[in-house]
């Protein structure tokens, strides 16, 4: 029972430092799939054990970070037209990928399963 309520109150308190104006909603990401809500400043894209993040023009500005479930940064990168991490030696497990620039903070998250 313990270990619920500490997981619970770790996901509200990792929750609560990325308040962002939008979320991706997923149970898995399939390679080649492509995550882009319409409007949306960035777009998940995972291809070959690759993430992709591609920003619409308005968004080519800022700071891009991704973060793992217990809110440690994996990276900090600029946002330009596209940045690219290599997913081969990611654990599995949530991540949080944050966009900060003049516009706003806007967050995207996904689940990441390491093959084998």
């Amino acid at each position: 029972m313990n270990k619920i309520i500490f997981s619970s109150l770790i996901l509200v308190f990792v929750l609560s430092i990325f308040s962002s104006t939008s979320y991706a909603y997923l149970s898995h990401v399939e390679e080649n799939e492509t995550i882009s809500p319409l409007a949306e400043p960035f777009s998940l894209v995972f291809r070959d054990s690759r993430l992709h993040i591609e920003f619409n023009n308005e968004h080519k500005n800022g700071m891009v970070s991704m973060f793992d479930i217990l809110g440690n940064k994996v990276f900090e990168l600029p946002a330009n037209e596209t940045v690219e991490y290599s997913l081969a030696n990611l654990k599995s497990g949530l991540y949080f990928v944050v966009l900060k620039n003049q516009k706003g903070n806007f967050t995207r998250k996904f689940l990441h399963k390491q093959e084998g």
